[in-house]
């Protein structure tokens, strides 16, 4: 029965959309093929996306660098108007991530592996250390956090 509602919803769709699929279709194996990207590229790409993911995810977790503080960082400049905390998580995820696109082919995922990566991503900060690669024993506490920087409460 199932079979026969989607066997006739292909047979009722239009020529323009057929057309669409195809020329989709066209340009996928188009950009298989064509993906030929120099080494130099693909190195810049990667950067990119480490430091954006990066920043992003940090600053989901409370951290306040921008994206060019994230790469300022990396490059070994200091910041100095951000807390130590902010450039230890940075630090900790951007060596983790890195680790994890070096080495993705030969990482199995365990409870192992996911404890190894939970203390890669804490390494340089201080204040996680007790739980860095165990599981957490306190519950977390998320703390709305005004202009001025004062909390307002908790979530």
């Amino acid at each position: 029965m199932v079979k026969n509602r989607f066997e006739q919803r292909l047979n009722s769709l239009s020529s323009e959309l057929w057309t669409k699929i195809a020329q989709i279709d066209e340009l996928k194996g188009r950009w298989i093929a064509g993906i030929q990207l120099s080494s130099q590229v693909l190195g810049r790409l990667k950067r990119s996306i480490l430091i954006t993911s990066t920043g992003a995810s940090t600053r989901i977790e409370g951290a306040r660098l921008s994206d060019e503080d994230v790469e300022k960082l990396m490059r070994g400049l200091d910041i100095q108007k951000f807390t130590d905390r902010d450039k230890q998580e940075v630090k900790g995820y951007f060596e983790l991530l890195e680790n994890v696109f070096n080495s993705w082919k030969s990482i199995k995922l365990s409870e192992s592996s996911i404890k190894h990566f939970h203390k890669e991503l804490l390494n340089y900060v201080k204040k996680d250390k007790i739980h860095r690669g165990e599981y957490k024993k306190n519950e977390n506490k998320v703390h709305m956090i005004d202009k001025a920087g004062k909390s307002i409460g908790v979530l």
